[in-house]
């Protein structure tokens, strides 16, 4: 198998399963057949259960945030250091 197939055929798999897996913040205690689904987790579900959780209030989507990257006008300036004359 040639590179570029590889990569087509990497592609199609993370595709695939992105669309088969949701994420969704639990917002609301609920009982599941797995146990008890606590308020605050972040849980990785079929599409099937996360819309029917969607729909009734439980959860919400879950979206990852991106950390911000600090400037130099954030940044505390750096003490120098310069050589003590003799």
């Amino acid at each position: 198998m040639t590179k570029g197939a590889t990569i087509t055929v990497a592609l199609f798999f993370y595709l695939c399963c992105k669309l088969l897996i949701m994420k969704i913040k639990i917002i609301k205690d609920v009982y599941s057949g797995s146990g008890w689904r606590k308020e605050g987790d972040i849980l990785e579900v079929d599409p099937k259960v996360a819309r029917h959780y969607l729909i009734k209030g439980i959860a919400i989507e879950h979206k990852e945030e991106k950390a911000t990257k600090e400037t130099k006008e954030a940044k505390a300036p750096k003490k120098r250091t310069t050589k003590s004359k003799k």
